[in-house]
Parts: C-alpha cells; structure tokens; sequence
C-alpha cells in the first residue's frame, strides 16, 4: 500500500494542503506546532474515518472554517496505490448551521472511488498503526483503552469484524435503555429483553471470536520481537479475558491463552453463542438491579505477560514447582505452595515495580482470613502498595463468618 496524493481542506491547523508524497520511508521534520502530527492524524483518519485522539469530530474542522464559513466543513481525499489497484478515499465532514437553536448537526460522508460508501467500506484500503506516547495506556490503561485500540486495529483489515463492532454497540445501547426502564414496564421489557439477548449474542460472539485471533496472530510476531530484544530472557504472553466463562468451575471470568486450539476450531461462535446465552441468564437479576449489561466483549480485557506464571495455572505444589525451576528460580529452600509463591512474588515482581502501584488478587492459600473474591472463589480481595520495590501497604476485606450457637 502507498499513498501517493494527499489533500486536506479545514484539517486542524491545515487550511489546504496538496501533497505528493514518494514511495518508501518517510520522514516528518519541522518545528513544534507545525502540524507534523496532524498530517500522521489525517493518514490514520483515512483508515477507519476515527482519530486516534480523543474529542469530538468538531474539533477536526479548522478553526477559522469554524468561525468565518457558513457551513463549516472538513476534508481529507487521498489517492492510494494497492497491489494491483488504485483506489481514492474521500472522507468529509460537514457542521450545517439550520439557523435553528439546536445544535448544528455534523454530518460525516466517505466516498471511495467517488461513491458514497460506509465506513466498513475502508477496511483493507489505508492500513495504519500509530504509535504515540498515549500508547501506554495500552499496558497502564483501562481495558476500554486496550479495547478501542484492538476494535480500530482490526477493523482496518475485517470488514466483518468492523460491522459486528458497530452493531454491538447499538444493540447494547438499546438493551441498556431497556434494563434501565424494567421497573416501569416488567411485562412487556422482559419479552423484549429476550429478542435484544439473542441479536447481543450473535454479535458479540463474532467479536470476541476475532479478537482472541488477531491477538493470536500479534502474539506470534511481539513474542519473537520481544525476544530478540531481551535476548531471550523473556518470554511475552498475550492474554484475553472475556467476560464470560468456557469453564464454570473457574468463577466469572476464564483466562484463555492465546494459542492455535482458541484461535482455530476449538471454539466456534456458535459456542460462544450458547456460554454468552447461559450466562446472560444467570445474571439477569443482577442486570435488572443494576440497569446495565454485565455479559460481553464491552466488558473484556487482553493483558501482556512477560515471563509469567499464572499461579491459577498451577494449584499443585509440583505444578508450581516446576514452572519456578524452568524460569530459573531457586526453590530448595520452599515447602509449601504458597511458600513458593512468595519466592516468587519477591523474586520476579516486587522488584520490577518502580512505579506506584497495586498487587491484588492473591490467592487464598496466602491470605486464608481474607474475604473471598465474588468473581473468583480462589482469590482474595487483597491489595499491597509499592513504590521503588518497597512494599508501602498492606489491606484486605475481612473474612466475616457468622457464628451460631445452638
């Protein structure tokens, strides 16, 4: 893929620009505030109309265009070479002032190869990954940042994926509105409660299936980036956490490492269907309560992992034991399992936090008084605080049994 035009009309600080831009690398430079950044944010644009910023798509118009035209308006066109084809992607914004009191409506079109299309229609077209220092939040962020990022990456190159994201996200809506307003209209919102279950499955299985491959995918490429970056003394793990159980023995929430049995036949969507079905039911009382949807991937969480053992893959003392020894741990001295997974913790975490931060969810066999997780009954609900390596806090819930003499 090159794009060999760009244009931009009422783009942030651009009022109009014509480029050629040549094939190969290309480097940026210039002086701060010069628009080096919102020329890579008009490129990123073209690739799923979004902007890897957060604000509204009124921020995007230039502000003299704002202030001085009557109907403001934005555009970014490109002519992009592909294999065997060139197509041209046109995408605009316009704000029309109805001389009304309302709020001027903004309306967004994407033309490509001068017909009007919908943004799926861009997938595979312009293929971009922007890096930038807010990219972080990827690993210090909230798992809705990590979500925003994977649904923008992977619809650039699944239009199938880029709908399903979109129609979730109205079905959800629409069956938020109706658990908020339950208790006015019992009846009848039940009944249409079931009709929104089975269209928030169909999508949200097909979401969560592409995710886990793509992730899938990304895992085979950062695992031998990372590698060679390390040396091989690390190992990276991509881990994705749906917000639904495959094993119900497991508390609400499963851990599936991303490897070929997920990514390949082991789990159909039509499976996913069925364990995002049950499940709903389960919590129906809860989401009535609470008048939102606590089943689905807008609830879902990928992780990286370097060089981890996950103590819930090893509830055996011979389990853990061996995984220590393979990451070269010394363990002579350790006799119990939760002794192993103090040396462990002490050795290979606790130094590597520099930053302020939490540890939490520690399993029970450490912290026996502590009240049990109601997501997952082998953890606790305990947290420490570190900073420079040093422990600063220590807390849990307590564990409050009721005692009945008879």
């Amino acid at each position: 893929m090159h794009i060999s035009e760009l244009s931009l009309t009422n783009f942030r600080i651009y009022r109009h620009l014509e480029a050629n831009l040549p094939l190969g690398h290309l480097i940026l430079v210039g002086s701060n505030a010069q628009g080096k950044t919102s020329l890579l944010e008009a490129v990123h644009y073209l690739a799923g109309a979004n902007s890897p910023h957060k604000g509204s798509h009124r921020q995007l118009i230039h502000w003299l265009a704002m202030q001085e035209d009557a109907q403001p308006h934005m555009r970014i066109c490109a002519e992009v070479v592909l294999k065997n084809e060139t197509r041209k992607v046109d995408i605009r914004l316009q704000i029309d002032n109805n001389g009304t009191n309302r709020e001027p409506r903004l309306t967004k079109n994407v033309l490509v190869d001068g017909l009007k299309m919908n943004v799926s229609s861009l997938s595979g077209i312009v293929n971009v990954v922007m890096f930038l220092p807010q990219n972080m939040v990827l690993v210090e962020g909230s798992p809705k940042d990590r979500r925003n990022y994977l649904d923008t990456t992977i619809s650039q190159v699944d239009s199938v994926y880029s709908r399903a994201v979109r129609d979730y996200a109205k079905i959800l809506a629409q069956r938020n509105a109706l658990l908020k307003n339950i208790q006015d209209r019992q009846d009848i919102v039940i009944k249409e409660l079931e009709f929104w279950d089975e269209q928030l499955c169909e999508k949200g299985s097909v979401v969560v299936a592409r995710r886990a491959r793509a992730l899938s995918e990304i895992q085979d490429y950062a695992t031998n980036i990372h590698s060679e970056l390390t040396n091989d003394s690390e190992h990276l793990q991509l881990k994705y956490y749906p917000s639904f159980d495959l094993n119900q023995s497991q508390g609400n929430q499963l851990t599936l490492a991303l490897d070929e049995s997920f990514a390949g036949a082991s789990v159909s969507e039509d499976d996913l269907v069925e364990v995002m079905k049950d499940k709903i039911i389960k919590l129906r009382t809860d989401e009535k309560r609470r008048g939102i949807t606590l089943v689905g991937p807008h609830r879902d969480d990928f992780r990286f992992e370097v060089s981890g053992i996950d103590f819930l893959d090893h509830d055996n003392i011979d389990s853990l034991k061996s995984a220590m020894t393979n990451a070269g741990i010394d363990i002579s001295q350790q006799v119990s399992w939760s002794g192993l997974l103090d040396k462990l913790i002490s050795e290979k975490v606790e130094p590597t936090l520099v930053q302020p931060c939490f540890l939490t969810d520690y399993p029970m066999a450490m912290s026996p008084l502590a009240k049990k997780s109601d997501n997952d009954s082998r953890i606790v609900e305990r947290f420490e605080g570190f900073v420079f390596g040093m422990e600063i806090c220590n807390a849990f819930s307590e564990l409050n049994l009721s005692l009945i003499h008879i």
